[in-house]
């Protein structure tokens, strides 16, 4: 029944956010496309489409906008998260899409916890959880029904079942994050090649059983798809332009050297992110889940368009760093913890300008530096206790 109830508050606080900000709405065109093709036949990535989108916002009491590049940029694959909600009226719809958002980033910051096995009361883990929920670059993702946050929840469980030996499921949910390969290209590689290298053969069957399942059945509803998504592509990123890491952002904060410091910062990143995935390789169970949350960090280095939109990538080696603190140093570390965490959490709520978030205008340069940096330097001073200080048989301190 509570659950029930913080669900309703959910659609309620949803749909009062969005009559009350204006916000870039990522949701209207592959709600549009996938009405357009269930009920009309028409190409998902044809321009009626976008018409729809726009005369759907234009109906409603949401203030809503296009984005800047109206066009359905994301692959068919996509449209199986939303394929169903484009049957509703759009305001149902989208209600509904805030909610399982909302919930996405909430079960995000529960698997948090799970990997990093932060010993934390019930009332501590529900505080965390709604911190992450509730972080401004978060609802901004929310508001603007951005598929992110489920593609980010998706990587966290499957890396989750990956640790704790779960392949199959493993497998099919990294294949279910396919789709958005601008997020999940590295940490795809990542782990695919990590798979095939310690013989872990389920995950790799599931992986590619589950991406030949998504295409075979893409191509035979809809067979011209793939050549219309090249199409919009190319029409959108004509060039290069568009690539922004983190890694480019910390260069030009010294624009007189800023392309050269951007070479040695990705080279260098590179390197020890190459190193560190090879350590892997003989590493024991004990050593994944500090290994594999410092890869899912500096895989968000690497990220190249809207870096502050997967941020919560560098969470879960940022819990792993407040667990060790709170062990290591007891009352002293928790506060220090739970501080950090406060800190990080307020920063954006009090240094940016909140309804320009909505709308896309605030790129967070400064967390999509600092967040990353903090958390290597942190997952750095706790290597030694998560990986090299032995389990003695009487510890009470689970690791998994």
């Amino acid at each position: 029944m509570l659950a029930l109830v913080v669900l309703i508050g959910l659609a309620f606080f949803g749909q009062w956010a969005m009559k009350q900000f204006a916000y870039e709405d990522q949701f209207v065109i592959p709600w549009a496309a996938g009405r357009a093709w269930l009920l009309e036949g028409t190409d998902p990535y044809d321009g009626e489409v976008i018409q729809l989108a726009r005369s759907t916002l234009n109906s409603l009491e949401f203030l809503g906008q296009l984005p800047e590049s109206a066009e359905l940029t994301s692959p068919f694959l996509n449209l199986v998260f939303s394929l169903p909600l484009s049957l509703m009226p759009y305001e149902v719809a989208r209600t509904v899409w805030v909610v399982l958002l909302t919930v996405s980033l909430a079960g995000s910051g529960f698997l948090m916890l799970k990997m990093s096995q932060w010993k934390t009361s019930l009332v501590e883990k529900i505080v965390a959880i709604f911190l992450v929920a509730a972080w401004l670059p978060g609802l901004k993702l929310v508001l603007m029904g951005s598929l992110t946050p489920i593609i980010i929840l998706l990587i966290l469980a499957a890396v989750y079942a990956i640790i704790n030996e779960q392949d199959t499921l493993a497998g099919f949910l990294l294949a279910l994050a396919f789709g958005s390969i601008q997020i999940s290209f590295l940490v795809l590689l990542i782990f695919v090649f990590w798979s095939f290298f310690h013989r872990r053969w389920s995950i790799l069957i599931a992986y590619f059983s589950g991406l030949a399942f998504l295409w075979v059945v893409s191509l035979i509803v809809l067979r011209s798809w793939p050549g219309s998504w090249l199409a919009v592509m190319l029409r959108t990123y004509p060039d290069f332009s568009w690539i922004r890491t983190p890694l480019m952002a910390l260069a030009n904060l010294l624009p007189g050297i800023s392309n050269y410091l951007s070479m040695a910062l990705h080279g260098g990143l590179a390197i020890y992110l190459l190193t560190l995935w090879f350590s892997t390789l003989g590493s024991k169970r004990k050593e994944y889940t500090w290994h594999f949350l410092m890869l899912l960090t500096l895989a968000f280095l690497f990220q190249i368009e809207n870096a502050s939109d997967v941020l919560l990538l560098a969470f879960p080696a940022l819990f792993l760093v407040f667990r060790y603190w709170s062990e290591r140093w007891r009352f002293l570390g928790r506060i220090v913890s739970w501080l950090s965490l406060i800190v990080i959490f307020g920063l954006p709520w009090f240094t940016v300008d909140v309804p320009s978030v909505f709308t896309g205008d605030v790129l967070f340069t400064g967390l999509t530096i600092g967040l990353p940096l903090f958390v290597i330097l942190g997952m750095s001073s706790v290597h030694w206790w998560a990986v090299k200080t032995p389990i003695m048989p009487s510890s009470n301190l689970k690791r998994y």
